[in-house]
């Protein structure tokens, strides 16, 4: 890695250490072949939520999920796959507690995460969809 803060290589496999750019160089066992390839490392863990109110249930869930959280102002509240679509997203203005209810009927099973943003406070939880 060029910049071994962002990424390290350890018998062929990248570990993301940090958010950040960088190239590795990738070469063929015998030597013959190399090329270089960027590489951008984004944080997509789960981390404390910074909206103490936010709560997401039933979970798991069977067809329906209700996001709730006391926030002034505007929002997002997405719904990410463990690939990292964005599989639901709404735009929204509440003044005081939020109670949004969204669809999972057309999600298949599996995990999911539901991401809120408030400014500059964001807040995300992980829910199973049967």
């Amino acid at each position: 890695s060029t910049n071994p803060s962002v990424a390290s290589v350890n018998d062929g496999v990248v570990f993301g250490l940090t958010e950040g750019e960088t190239d590795i160089i990738v070469t063929t066992q015998d030597g013959g072949l190399s090329d270089t390839c960027h590489l951008a490392v984004f944080a997509v863990g789960i981390h404390d939520n910074e909206i103490p109110s936010f709560a997401v249930y039933p979970n798991p869930a069977l067809s329906k999920i209700t996001v709730s959280a006391d926030i002034t102002g505007e929002s997002v509240v997405e719904v990410i796959d463990m690939a990292g679509n964005v599989v639901y997203s709404i735009a929204m203005t509440s003044e005081g507690t939020l109670e949004l209810s969204i669809d999972m009927s057309d999600f298949g099973a599996g995990t999911y995460f539901v991401h809120l943003t408030n400014g500059k406070e964001q807040a995300i939880e992980k829910v199973i969809k049967k």
